[in-house]
């Protein structure tokens, strides 16, 4: 470590990550499995109006079943013991808030916008509502765009509902109006989160930036996550110091021996698992395939 940076290590924070473990039901694993079924609700029973003395029809509702599996997240950090001991600050402190994050940010990156491996994202899940934007140009989003994924979510859902999109649309959110030419977005104050529409957002590191949004690519998603999709590991983050393993360095050629050459390794490994449990209750925005 430089000079310079013995008494402090100066870095960028990610912020804008852990959302998933955040909003998302959290439901622990237990048990020997790496999978388990979760049940839901596909239809509810139906009444009907009968005459006096007519025949009044029974009805049941109907259960489906949807499958949470575990998947293992893990990575390594070899040091040398010196560096350790003559560090001037929490080395092993630090090494373990930056595993915390990254743990925060694959799990947005894959949960929210996985492309299928290892996780299909929310964002690419076809199975949730989708409304299509007037335009391809994300420049060209308008209130009504956002009022129609309100429209196009069941009423039962609405409840606890949210927007969530990358930091850098919140610029394009701004500033829009309705019919009467006021904006639709509400600052935060006095305690109560912004809103648009009268629903609060979220901002996610892990969806489309601005920059990145062109035709057809999902980038705004409405809903209540917690109603809608489960989150869940197994044990938690599980942290092992080694120092008698052989191993091979981050350029994925040079093998260490932690014994031989007085030094140590932090492993960190969490099994974890999200699954998507009601997605009638999710909405997303699609930019257009043409640019209007």
């Amino acid at each position: 470590i430089p000079e310079e940076l013995l008494a402090e290590i100066k870095r960028v924070q990610q912020v804008g990550y852990g959302v998933a473990r955040q909003e998302m039901q959290n439901l622990p694993f237990s048990g020997a499995s790496n999978t388990r079924k979760i049940p839901t609700l596909s239809s509810s029973v139906i009444l009907n109006w009968v005459e006096e003395g007519g025949k009044i029809a029974s009805s049941k509702p109907k259960f489906g079943v949807v499958t949470q599996t575990l998947k293992k997240l893990a990575g390594t950090v070899i040091l040398t013991n010196e560096i350790i001991e003559d560090s001037a600050i929490d080395l092993a402190g630090l090494i373990a808030k930056l595993f915390a994050e990254a743990t925060q940010k694959e799990e947005d990156l894959q949960f929210f916008n996985g492309s299928g491996t290892p996780w299909t994202g929310i964002l690419k899940n076809t199975a949730i509502n989708i409304v299509t934007q007037t335009s391809g140009d994300v420049n060209q989003l308008t209130a009504d765009d956002l009022l129609d994924m309100i429209d196009a979510t069941p009423s039962g859902a609405l409840a606890g509902a949210k927007f969530f999109f990358h930091r850098t649309i919140l610029s394009v959110l701004r500033k829009l109006k309705d019919e009467q030419g006021q904006y639709i977005y509400q600052r935060p104050q006095d305690g109560t989160p912004g809103q648009i529409w009268d629903y609060p957002y979220m901002t996610v590191e892990a969806f489309p930036a601005r920059s990145t949004v062109t035709t057809n690519t999902k980038y705004i998603l409405f809903g209540n996550l917690k109603n809608t999709c489960v989150f869940g590991d197994k044990g938690g983050m599980r942290v092992m110091f080694l120092d008698q393993a052989t191993l091979t360095d981050d350029d994925g050629e040079t093998v260490v021996n932690l014994a031989e050459q007085d030094m140590v390794a932090t492993r960190i490994t969490e099994r974890v698992g999200y699954v998507v449990v009601l997605p009638e209750g999710l909405t997303v925005l699609k930019a257009s395939a043409t640019v209007v």
